[in-house]
């Protein structure tokens, strides 16, 4: 509960100041609730996690998000019934697109024998 509140004051104030700054908190919290549930953080160790996953690759996650608007939009276009597979399908893939990002971090940080 308190990630919500966190991110989502973080974010309102993003987007009172301008869109742009908004959307970019968006992205860069992302994946929060994931460090919550997989490696049981507080909400601002969470957040922090997630600013340092999506580093890189805020663009693509923009793109990816624009992309999983633009499904579900046709999947609302369909007599809403599309929605429950369009909203299955692109919530399955951001978190493949977590998964994938996460294995590729770990893969390109050396470990540290001592």
């Amino acid at each position: 509960m308190g990630l919500t509140l966190v991110g989502g004051i973080l974010t309102v104030l993003g987007l009172i100041c301008l869109i742009v700054p908004g959307i970019f908190l968006m992205i860069a919290f992302s994946f929060s609730d994931f460090a919550v549930v997989e490696k049981d953080m507080g909400p601002i160790e969470a957040l922090k996690e997630s600013w340092r996953v999506t580093s890189g690759h805020r663009l693509h996650l923009f793109l990816f998000g624009l992309a999983a608007v633009a499904i579900n939009i046709i999947g609302f276009l369909a007599l809403f019934v599309g929605m429950v597979v369009t909203i299955a399908v692109t919530q399955l893939a951001f978190i493949h697109l977590y998964r994938s990002i996460e294995n590729a971090q770990k893969a390109q940080t050396p470990e540290i024998v001592g």
